[in-house]
């Protein structure tokens, strides 16, 4: 998880805005990613208000397979400057999510 993590704020470091616009997620890998960090999000935020790290953590883990996938199908910094801002908008929400809950920054 930590390893996703920090690839994620490697790439999106330069990149301060959390939006993006779902309906322009053109490519498989795109949208399992949003639809994963939909039905995730929510409930690894719950969990972290509610004292259960263990249970956010374990639901922010979901996100490990769609992160990778996206990394693996697409080039996260395309040419088309929209393109390529949407795609870091939905991975710094991704990578808001795992903040919400830790700093894995600072984990070991």
């Amino acid at each position: 998880l930590k390893q996703t993590f920090k690839r994620l704020a490697n790439i999106t470091k330069d990149h301060d805005s959390t939006a993006y616009d779902a309906g322009a997620l053109a490519e498989p890998a795109e949208q399992v990613l949003h639809a994963a960090l939909d039905e995730v999000r929510a409930a690894a935020a719950a969990s972290a208000a509610a004292g259960d790290f263990g249970g956010a953590l374990a639901r922010l883990s979901t996100l490990k397979g769609p992160v990778d996938a996206l990394f693996d199908a697409v080039m996260v910094m395309a040419e088309d400057p929209q393109v390529r801002a949407n795609r870091l908008g939905l991975l710094s929400a991704v990578g808001t999510a795992f903040r919400d809950v830790a700093d894995f920054k600072h984990l070991s």
